[in-house]
């Protein structure tokens, strides 16, 4: 019988296996350690600089208005007030404005409820079955009570699923916000100048056409391709007056289907294109959004645009502190080289 033959672990005599490729190492000596962090500080500091006067630059206005009214039931609109925010605008806003709402302690990162939607819908399938809609966007599927309490009869009529479906569309922000100027009272608004109808915005000097990215309104959020007679919306939720089913369509619904990934967060409500000379303003807020039960918080904001984005102080004091620290190293170790070069000199002699 003829030898097995031995397998070698022994890797194959080439350069890499054996680890015989050429390297370089380099030698951190003194003068490049404190050339490198020089470069850096001259580098980074100028850049925090300015990050932090195009930030200073930025205006921005917060403020809560959701303990300003009682959310009571209204016959026909479900739990409804109406609030007044005081506003005072101190310079000169140049458009484009940006008018964001603010949520705070609402967790649109829960697993369960990032996954309580359906893509496929949402992109125009009108194929899909209220089995897939069920597995995909449960428990807000079925125009009806709770589909797990029906009886059969129930059942067979009940096949009507909401367009569209799920838990994040069911939760979608839907409080109006008007922004009136007190300092016109020229086609007055409640006794003010209407600059923002958040209701109707193509009407007034706001828009929300371009506040969601325009990928979403090309891919991802498209109408039925086909008609889907199984399909229920935009109308009510069963039960709920006054909540209304949002049109996958609607770019505020695309901007609240884009979850956030942290429970404080603020999305793009309006573009107001109009500049906002300093003086009084009022938010009047048509609210509808309850925050009660998961002891949230709402805000409106206002604010002015940079080249970097809004107002982020974050990022200028990172680039000045990494440069600062920098600056100190590359001063320690020349201080040190110093040191050391005396030593030498003294210890040669």
């Amino acid at each position: 019988m003829p030898e097995e033959v031995k397998k070698s672990r022994k890797p194959r005599d080439l350069a890499f296996t054996q680890q015989r490729l050429p390297a370089w190492q380099p030698i951190l000596s003194p003068p490049w350690v404190i050339l490198t962090f020089v470069l850096i500080t001259v580098v980074f500091i100028p850049i925090g600089a300015v990050i932090l006067v195009t930030t200073q630059n930025v205006q921005e206005y917060v403020q809560r208005y959701d303990g300003d009214c009682i959310l009571d039931y209204n016959s026909g609109k479900g739990p409804y007030c109406v609030s007044d925010v005081k506003l005072q605008i101190t310079k000169r806003m140049d458009p484009p404005i940006y008018l964001y709402y603010s949520l705070e302690n609402f967790y649109q990162n829960h697993r369960r409820y990032t996954q309580s939607r359906s893509d496929a819908q949402l992109a125009g399938d009108a194929s899909m079955t209220p089995d897939q809609l069920t597995s995909d966007c449960g428990p807000i599927v079925f125009y009806g009570p709770d589909y797990n309490n029906m009886t059969d009869f129930e059942k067979k009529n009940a096949n009507m699923t909401y367009s569209p479906c799920g838990l994040i569309a069911w939760s979608m922000f839907n409080d109006t916000i008007h922004l009136i100027s007190n300092n016109n009272a020229s086609n007055t608004f409640t006794n003010g100048y209407l600059l923002c109808n958040g209701s109707h915005p193509e009407g007034t000097n706001c828009t929300k056409k371009g506040i969601a990215w325009q990928s979403d309104i090309d891919v991802k959020f498209r109408p039925p391709k086909a008609p889907a007679l199984n399909r229920m919306g935009p109308e009510e939720y069963y039960g709920e007056p006054g909540h209304r089913i949002p049109s996958v369509t609607d770019e505020d619904f695309i901007v609240w289907m884009r979850t956030a990934a942290l429970p404080t967060f603020r999305k793009l409500y309006r573009i107001i294109n109009v500049p906002l000379e300093p003086g009084d303003y009022t938010f009047k807020i048509e609210q509808r959004f309850n925050v009660s039960t998961f002891d949230g918080k709402k805000f409106v904001v206002l604010t002015t645009g940079s080249w970097i984005g809004g107002k982020n102080m974050f990022l200028a004091i990172a680039y000045l502190v990494v440069g600062g620290i920098s600056f100190i190293l590359a001063c320690a170790f020349a201080v040190g080289a110093v040191i050391q070069k005396i030593r030498n000199s003294k210890q040669s002699v």
